[in-house]
Formats: C-alpha cells, sequence, structure tokens
C-alpha cells in the first residue's frame, strides 16, 4: 500500500487532477507478479519502483498483449485474453491458457480431444464446461499446434 499511495503522490503532484479522475473512474489500478503496482491514467500507464517512476503510453503496453504475427501463419494469441472463454495469467497455473474461473488448461482439454473425447464427452468429464468455452480452447490450441509446425518447418 505505501508504494501504491507513493505513486498516487508522484502522479498528484505530477498532473495535479489525479484526484477528480479517481473520483470517475478514469484510473485503472494493477499490480505485476513482483507486486509492482501500475496506475494508468489518462493514457498513460505509470509503474511505481521504489524511489523511481516511469511513465509509458497505455497503448505502447495494450500493443505488447494483442494478437501478433511473426512470420506467414504464424499467429500468437491475445497474451491475456485470447478469447472471452479463456485467460492466461501469470501467477495461474504457470501462465497456461486456461477457461475463465477454472484451472483447467486448453492444453488438457485438446489431449483429451485427441483421445476421443468430443464436447459432450468433456463436458460429462468437467460438468461446469459449456461447448462454446471448449470449441474456443480447442481452437486456441489447434493454432498454438499450427505455429509449432510453421516455425519449426
Amino acid at each position: 500500500m505505501t508504494q501504491v499511495r507513493d505513486l498516487i503522490a508522484f502522479l498528484e503532484s505530477d498532473e495535479g487532477s489525479l484526484g477528480e479522475a479517481l473520483v470517475s473512474n478514469r484510473v485503472l489500478l494493477s499490480a505485476d507478479q513482483s507486486g509492482t503496482p501500475h496506475l494508468e491514467f489518462d493514457g498513460f500507464l505509470t509503474e511505481g519502483r521504489g524511489s523511481s517512476r516511469q511513465r509509458v503510453s497505455a497503448e505502447i503496453t495494450r500493443d505488447m498483449l494483442e494478437p501478433f504475427s511473426v512470420h506467414v501463419g504464424v499467429v500468437g494469441p491475445h497474451l491475456l485474453q485470447p478469447a472471452p472463454q479463456i485467460r492466461i495469467i501469470p501467477g495461474k497455473l504457470a501462465g497456461e491458457p486456461h477457461l475463465v474461473d477454472t484451472r483447467i488448461e486448453t492444453r488438457v482439454l485438446s489431449v483429451l480431444s485427441t483421445r476421443g473425447f468430443d464436447s459432450n464427452g468433456l463436458i460429462q468429464l468437467y460438468p461446469g464446461l459449456d461447448s462454446v468455452s471448449i470449441r474456443a480452447a480447442l481452437k486456441l490450441e489447434r493454432q498454438l499446434q499450427r505455429n509449432e509446425r510453421q516455425l519449426a518447418a
């Protein structure tokens, strides 16, 4: 909390209008895996690390997370939310893609699918799942497998 307070004080002294932005919900507070706080405000992401402060455009940060293509046929997923039903969270399941609000990795569903489980079989195995989530997981895994084949060739 001390780091968050310091970061808010830094932005308030630099921007002068942070208090108004806080009240109107235009500020997003997040923390990375190491616990370093980040405040997104007025199109900039400010990171507080000890006594140093760094401001970068929030757009630059978002671009690093967006889907990308580095080679024909190789498409990288969004690095936090590859699909509405899928998340990648660095501190959860070692950063493996998984279905939202579960610990079910997309890779597990893919392996089970190759072993003969269809959507109904997967739903019986994991009763909380739905066919839309299963399709999204299998689609992501197919793209990742295509990426590996393309890069290996």
